[in-house]
């Protein structure tokens, strides 16, 4: 894949990089204030609960897009994503949404329960464990529906195969957007109203860094070859 040129923070014009922190910076560099702009508007957009799961898609649009070709309309991609998708993927948002809930629930309530004993710990445990699986398949499967055109069901296979296949990968999916928000909040407490609003975009732009490698030689290129 050919990188475009951006504009760097010195002024010199060069090729943006294809992978991890180098690009993130340069995507940020290059188009952060339109992507404060997309954010504000997929904040905006994601008020009446029914019209979220298509924001937040429409928001993963852009950045993928931007993700593998360094490039993109991005108004254009946008409005696009979120016409097609206004209630395809409620489903599937609905349903994760309902069992990390529940599970959370649960959880909370061996907690204050007064006397928890050890299958208690264990049922905490795998509850919060089943919630890290359900936050992976659904940062990849919201990931591949805006990447590749195949069927829902697919794309939800696919992100189970990858959770299951890519532990490395899941760490970082997990670690990277909570550990920047975490030493965000304790070392620029001020900056909390600033950190909400900057939320949905640029940490997803993490997880769209992170999943590149494997979407392009496992989901990507498969799919090229097969067409």
């Amino acid at each position: 894949m050919k990188s475009p040129w951006v504009t760097l923070r010195n002024g010199i014009m060069g090729p943006m990089h294809e992978y991890g922190f180098k690009l993130y910076m340069g995507i940020f560099i290059s188009y952060g204030w339109a992507l404060f702009g997309i954010n504000i508007l997929t904040l905006l957009l994601c008020v009446p609960v029914v019209t979220a799961p298509a924001a937040l898609c429409a928001n993963n649009r852009v950045l993928m897009k931007l993700t593998l070709s360094g490039e993109c309309k991005m108004m254009k991609e946008y409005w696009g994503e979120f016409k097609s998708s206004k209630f395809r993927y409620l489903p599937f948002f609905s349903i994760t949404a309902a069992l990390s809930v529940g599970l959370g629930l649960v959880i909370y309530y061996l907690l204050f329960a007064y006397e928890i004993g050890l299958l208690g710990y264990v049922l905490v445990a795998f509850c919060g464990l089943a919630i890290l699986f359900l936050y992976l398949v659904y940062t990849y499967a919201t990931l591949l529906f805006v990447s590749v055109d195949l069927p829902i069901g697919t794309n939800i296979k696919n992100a189970v195969l990858l959770t299951l296949t890519q532990p490395k990968q899941d760490f970082l999916i997990i670690l990277m957007p909570f550990a920047i928000t975490l030493i965000t909040v304790l070392l620029m407490p001020h900056t909390i109203p600033m950190l909400i609003v900057l939320i949905p975009t640029f940490t997803t732009l993490i997880s769209c860094i992170i999943v590149k490698r494997a979407f392009e030689e496992q989901i990507l290129l498969p799919d090229d070859a097969q067409e």
